[in-house]
């Protein structure tokens, strides 16, 4: 899901929200976008750690202006 937040937020234009099924699948995730955003588009990102280094649930991608969110469903729960 992508959202427009720019008039609710003033540090990001956009969120990302994507959710995986395992913590493999979300490292997987988390590198394509790094990975894209480095030699497509040229940008350098930001990656954040919501909880354990290493056993996080909720990883954050942060490009300045547009900010990715993977997550799995167990802590997208907790989100709400």
């Amino acid at each position: 899901m992508a959202l427009h937040v720019a008039p609710l937020v003033s540090w990001t234009s956009y969120m990302v929200i994507t959710t995986v099924t395992s913590r493999p699948q979300l490292l997987a995730v988390q590198y394509r976008c790094s990975e894209v955003a480095e030699t497509v588009l040229r940008r350098t990102c930001t990656e954040h750690s919501q909880g354990k280094p290493g056993k996080s649930e909720w990883e954050l991608v942060d490009f300045g202006d547009v900010v990715v969110s993977v997550m799995t469903p167990a802590q997208r729960e907790l989100c709400k």
